[in-house]
């Protein structure tokens, strides 16, 4: 959750034309649900998560290109084809 890093779930294998599912479920008092799930292969992953500052009545889906580990540089961005949020 941001301004958190990224989190990398190896546990989740994705690949190109997979159908993704993503939620965000407040549980109140800044505690949330996040569950990601692959469609086209079955596999999920959930976690909770706490904010302080969270608000609970908005969420933002952000698509950004990923950037190197080591250098800090700025990856390509994939094409995505076309994405519904």
């Amino acid at each position: 959750m941001y301004p958190a890093d990224e989190v990398v779930i190896p546990s989740l294998t994705i690949s190109p034309g997979d159908v993704i599912t993503a939620t965000v479920t407040s549980k109140g008092a800044g505690n949330f649900s996040l569950t990601i799930t692959d469609n086209t292969t079955g596999q999920t992953k959930s976690e909770t998560a706490f904010s302080a500052g969270a608000l609970d009545y908005s969420a933002e889906v952000i698509a950004e290109a990923p950037a190197d580990g080591q250098t800090g540089n700025v990856l390509p961005l994939a094409n995505f084809g076309t994405v519904d949020f």
